[in-house]
């Protein structure tokens, strides 16, 4: 069975970020809810390993006065370095990295150099375009609560296809854990606001509460300790939005609404609470990676 999303107003502001048909369809006790979004392109692969080319300070041993001395000698590529015996081994391993390189070994490279707060970490993204994977959650409150929905969102051509995964009921939430897991590559690139420190330990808590082995441990890119460098008011996704992109949701549902919509849904058994929440869980996702393009371009160009 097939439930069309409730309202005109809902169908119509999923149509403003979506070329799609939007349709709840019915997977075992689950909804499940493909869209597929209108992004703007990345920065390409191969410049973005260029610039990564000329960060000298990925040199273990080299930081800001070290490396403006380096480059005051003409010294400007990582390449020139090979010819420094104190830096050459060094700079041989982390060009080795970037000639072949991994998700996990860049950007283990990238949070060691410079932390998860430099904007240099977002060049990772750009590398691995097809690993990429941008993850929202919703659930009924704090850890100890369950989760009901699951965003993710992957790149295929120009597009970004969105899956979000509906409980129909509480009781199906391992049932909805278990699906999210097996559609989830263990090499897949996370990407998200305020994630690593709520949607994916939230998400390990629920798989350890029902028995489930798998972790996510992948490699993660959290946009939220970035979004701290560019000193605006608020961190708040929607602040963000507002000043970065120029986008409002005066259509939105309030995040501290969605438990008590998700639970009018369950008394009533309507399903156009669900219509809103799974609005604001698209939204958040769609803004998420206008962010990653964005904060590239004003904290990186």
């Amino acid at each position: 069975m097939r439930h069309t999303l409730a309202t005109d107003e809902c169908d119509l502001h999923l149509n403003a970020v979506s070329s799609s048909t939007h349709v709840f369809r019915e997977r075992g006790e689950l909804y499940e809810l493909k869209t597929h979004l209108k992004v703007p392109p990345f920065p390409s692969r191969d410049g973005v390993l260029a610039e990564l080319r000329c960060e000298l300070e990925l040199v273990s041993g080299i930081r800001g006065a070290k490396a403006r001395e380096l480059r005051s000698r003409g010294c400007n590529r990582l390449e020139h370095l090979l010819a420094n015996p104190q830096y050459s081994g060094t700079s041989a391993r982390v060009l080795a990295f970037l000639d072949d390189p991994s998700p996990l070994n860049v950007l283990n490279l990238l949070f060691e150099r410079f932390g998860a707060s430099d904007p240099r970490v977002l060049m990772s993204l750009f590398l691995f375009p097809e690993k990429l994977t941008f993850v929202d959650i919703e659930t009924l409150g704090l850890f100890s609560s369950p989760v009901f929905l699951i965003g993710f969102a992957r790149r295929e051509g120009s597009d970004l296809i969105l899956s979000q995964l509906i409980a129909r009921s509480l009781e199906a939430e391992a049932e909805l854990l278990e699906k999210f897991l097996t559609l989830t590559d263990k090499d897949a690139l996370f990407v998200s606001y305020n994630g690593k420190r709520f949607d994916v330990p939230f998400l390990n808590q629920r798989f350890s509460y029902y028995g489930l082995e798998r972790r996510l441990d992948n490699p993660h890119v959290d946009l939220y300790p970035l979004a701290r460098r560019i000193k605006l008011e608020s961190s708040k996704l929607v602040a963000l939005e507002r000043e970065l992109l120029g986008k409002a949701r005066p259509w939105d549902l309030p995040g501290s609404l969605v438990p008590a919509q998700y639970e009018r849904y369950l008394e009533t058994g309507d399903i156009a609470p669900l219509s809103e929440i799974a609005l604001h869980n698209a939204e958040d996702i769609h803004s998420t990676y206008l962010l990653s393009v964005e904060m590239y371009r004003r904290l990186l160009l």
